[in-house]
């Protein structure tokens, strides 16, 4: 009988990290090592930021999403702005809570 072929080694995800950022005023946050553009209509206040290794993605004080973006690679500096559809921290973190369980 031929020996089982080699199981390929699964990287476990790291879970998702959060902190408070206050944006800039010139519209921009540090996170990660990198500086994203959040706009200048949020400059001075405290933002929430939920990331992991494929997503980061930035909330107001009301949890509503302002912006996400792929993780960048490593090596990147600055992330310019885009658009995009807009979720709710609480609906992000209540999809996480059903995925757990």
């Amino acid at each position: 009988m031929p020996p089982e072929p080699p199981t390929p080694e699964t990287r476990k995800p790291t879970p998702r990290q959060s902190v408070q950022r206050k944006v800039g005023r010139q519209g921009e946050v540090t996170v990660i090592g990198m500086h994203f553009y959040i706009g200048t209509n949020h400059a001075g206040e405290q933002i929430h930021v939920l990331y992991d290794d494929g997503t980061i993605m930035f909330f107001d004080a009301r949890g509503t999403e302002i912006i996400s973006h792929p993780r960048p690679p490593k090596g990147t500096v600055y992330i310019g702005p885009q658009r995009h559809g807009q979720a709710t921290v609480h609906e992000v973190l209540r999809h996480e809570l059903s995925t757990i369980s």
